[in-house]
């Protein structure tokens, strides 16, 4: 026979279909809190060992650190790099660049190419002052004052050859040895020449004209004519030309020692054409109008 209590008194009902006592034999979770240890476990195994509220804060945090770190890392590297960059590239532009085998940095010159420093020179006979360049010679007696120049290429009429050139400056003269009779023909126009530094008693200006011997194709020799100027092909009379006080003129010629200093000069007749390209040509120039008479 069963035993059966009853909740009236001290009897208690010992029914074995009493759901509340189940799980004394059966095991379940008549309260839920299995199920919800259950859940709890669960999400403790998929949660990070020691990932909790504050470790999560700490780690959003370490994420941010690490990020800014990367960042000015990297703007390190940048700026090295462009510090390496132009280091190199000024140490390139500083070393200069090789020239080729054989190549130099001058060029060889002839003589009429060299520009010489000029010299003063003054002429008590001739109470004048010129100046020239240092490399021609100066001769000063009473019957000339002759500046002439080292041996210079020139293109004569007979073909290229080289010569000397010579400037003159004589006193008034009556008459010129080699002089045509007929006159001169004026192988180019004249030009009027200014002078750099006259005196008071000195013209400002004076032409020069071009002269011509036997042929207005040639050019023979070079005068100042003061007021007389001639335009080309003109015959230009001796009488014209010896009215130079003082009388100065340009020849050129050729001799066999060095300056003409010795012997008699060959005279040369120049290709008029080759006058306005002569290498020659700017220092003559300048010579005449350096002239200052007292």
């Amino acid at each position: 026979m069963d035993a059966k209590y009853s909740v009236t008194g001290n009897e208690y009902d010992d029914d074995p279909d009493d759901e509340l006592n189940e799980h004394w034999h059966e095991p379940g979770d008549p309260d839920g809190l299995v199920a919800e240890e259950e859940r709890h476990s669960q999400e403790q195994s998929l949660r990070p060992k020691g990932f909790s509220g504050a470790n999560a804060q700490t780690g959003e945090q370490n994420g941010k650190s690490k990020r800014f770190w990367k960042v000015v890392l990297g703007l390190l590297v940048l700026i090295m790099a462009a510090g390496a960059a132009y280091w190199f590239g000024s140490q390139r532009a500083a070393v200069p660049a090789k020239k080729p085998v054989g190549q130099t940095s001058q060029h060889s010159q002839t003589t009429q190419n060299v520009i010489a420093p000029t010299t003063h020179y003054d002429s008590t006979i001739y109470a004048i002052g010129i100046d020239y360049p240092n490399n021609w010679v100066t001769s000063d007696t009473a019957q000339k004052l002759t500046i002439t120049s080292p041996n210079i290429a020139m293109q004569a009429t007979s073909g290229q050859t080289t010569g000397h050139i010579t400037v003159t400056i004589q006193n008034q003269q009556t008459t010129l040895v080699s002089f045509p009779t007929a006159g001169a023909t004026a192988s180019l126009a004249s030009d009027k020449l200014t002078y750099k530094q006259p005196t008071a008693v000195q013209r400002a200006q004076t032409y020069l004209s071009y002269l011509g011997y036997t042929s207005g194709n040639e050019l023979d020799a070079l005068y100042l004519t003061g007021d007389n100027g001639y335009q080309q092909s003109q015959t230009i009379p001796m009488t014209d030309v010896v009215k130079g006080n003082p009388l100065v003129s340009v020849t050129f010629s050729t001799c066999g020692v060095s300056y003409c200093t010795k012997g008699t000069p060959t005279p040369v007749a120049l290709k008029a054409t080759s006058w306005q390209n002569a290498s020659f040509r700017t220092t003559v120039l300048n010579i005449l109008q350096s002239l200052t008479i007292n």
